[in-house]
C-alpha cells in the first residue's frame, strides 16, 4: 500500500471502527503512528491524556510556515501597533517572538490572544498559542489551541 492509502486505511479504521482496538494495533506496531497520529491525538486528548495529545502534534503537525519576524523594533513598539491597529499580524508575530524569548510567556499569550478570541487571524497564530500553552505546561489548553489550529488549517484549505 502506498503512504496515501494506508493513512485512508487508518482514517477508515477510525471513523468506522473500534477506536481502541486501532490504539491497540498502533501500540504493537508504532511505525503505523505516522499515518494515524491525529485519530491517535484526538483518541489521548478525550481520555484526558493531553500532554501526549500534544506531544503528538508537536512531532507530527509542527510543519508551520511562519512570516519574517520583524526586526530593529522594541517590544514597545510592537505592543503599540499591535494594540492601535486592527489586524497588524506582522507585529504580533513579532512581538510574540520576543515575548517567548523573553520569557513573557503570559505576555505573548495575550499577545497571540488578542487575534485568536476575537478575529480570523492567519492560522498559524493557533500554533503558537498552543506552543504558549505547552510552555506553561497547561496541556488541556495546548491541546484545545491545537484542535483550534486544525479547524483552521481545514477552513482555509
Amino acid at each position: 500500500m502506498t503512504a496515501e492509502e494506508k493513512r485512508e486505511l487508518f482514517q477508515l479504521w477510525d471513523n468506522r471502527g473500534d477506536i481502541n482496538a486501532l490504539v491497540a494495533a498502533v501500540n504493537k506496531h508504532p511505525e503505523w503512528l505516522q499515518y494515524t497520529w491525529r485519530s491517535i491525538a484526538k483518541y489521548r486528548g478525550s481520555t484526558g491524556d493531553f500532554h501526549g495529545a500534544c506531544e503528538l502534534m508537536k512531532k507530527f503537525d509542527s510543519n508551520v510556515a511562519f512570516p519574517a519576524e520583524e526586526t530593529g523594533q522594541s517590544i514597545e513598539q510592537l505592543r503599540e501597533r499591535v494594540y492601535h491597529t486592527t489586524n497588524d499580524f506582522s507585529a504580533a508575530y513579532s512581538l510574540y517572538r520576543q515575548q517567548m524569548k523573553r520569557g513573557l510567556i503570559d505576555d505573548a499569550l495575550t499577545t497571540i490572544r488578542h487575534f485568536t478570541e476575537f478575529r480570523s487571524p492567519p492560522t498559524y497564530f493557533y500554533f503558537l498559542e498552543a506552543q504558549a500553552w505547552a510552555a506553561k505546561k497547561n496541556w488541556e489548553r495546548s491541546w484545545n489551541a491545537w484542535q483550534a489550529f486544525e479547524k483552521a488549517k481545514s477552513k482555509s484549505s
